[in-house]
């Protein structure tokens, strides 16, 4: 089990085709805060690069990230 596998676990369970979470609502999830990087560096929300236990949660649950509004909020949409 990765750290990030609650997230992957949420956005299997709602299968909308769009869901938006506010980083509070992320690291509730998560059960833990996001790294300075997610809150500083659009990259670290990139969809491509599968080598990062983040961007795999996401993607395993077949979504992709979209509108990330760092500090803020991020949309995760059904691929």
């Amino acid at each position: 089990m990765t750290k990030y596998e609650p997230l992957t676990t949420y956005l299997n369970l709602h299968k909308k085709e769009r869901i938006k979470l506010t980083y509070s609502e992320i690291e509730e999830i998560l059960g833990f805060k996001l790294p300075v990087s997610a809150r500083k560096d659009k990259r670290w929300w990139n969809n491509n690069d599968c080598s990062h236990s983040q961007s795999k949660s996401w993607g395993e649950a077949g979504y992709k990230t979209t509108d990330v509004i760092l500090g803020e909020s991020v949309v995760f949409v059904k691929e």
